[in-house]
């Protein structure tokens, strides 16, 4: 791949990002406070620890591409509301998406390792990025769907609206 291609696919992948980021955090809104320690098996995560999971993972796989190389995960402590979560992601997402629509050619085609299990070009980081969110974001929609709660729309209506 030339570093131009990667650019490309970079920018494509960026505005993909923009445009699910919407979504994402409808979903995570949509976590009712007193819900958070739902879980639907004891092997699944609880519901606030999966949206946690959703917003900083997606933060951290941007920084890793916008910084050049992935750092150790900084220990934070999940927020008690899902308004909190969102609010956490709201203020860390968008800049570092800002950063990363310009990634320079050479910037987007460099390889990083993620902790010795995925090297690649950082363009690819960016579509990791992007499923990694979607498959988990699914996966909260599901827990919102077994608490009995309203399930916001993601690709279209959702049964819950009229």
């Amino acid at each position: 791949m030339t570093p131009e291609k990667a650019k490309t696919i970079g920018d494509f992948l960026c505005a993909n990002l923009e445009r699910e980021y919407s979504t994402t955090r409808r979903v995570i809104a949509a976590l009712p406070d007193d819900q958070m320690n739902w879980q639907p098996h004891e092997r699944g995560m609880k519901a606030g620890e999966l949206a946690w999971h959703i917003a900083t993972s997606d933060c951290y796989f941007l920084t890793a591409v916008v910084n050049g190389g992935f750092a150790p995960p900084a220990k934070m402590e999940q927020p008690a509301t899902s308004a909190a979560i969102v609010a956490f992601y709201d203020e860390h997402f968008p800049p570092l998406l800002e950063k990363a629509k310009n990634l320079t050619p050479e910037q987007a085609l460099k390889e990083l390792n993620f902790r010795d299990i995925f090297v690649h070009p950082a363009v690819i980081f960016l579509n990791l990025c992007n499923g990694h969110s979607i498959h988990h974001r699914g996966q909260l929609s599901s827990y919102l769907r077994g608490m009995g709660t309203t399930v916001p729309k993601i690709y279209g209506r959702s049964a819950d609206e009229q």
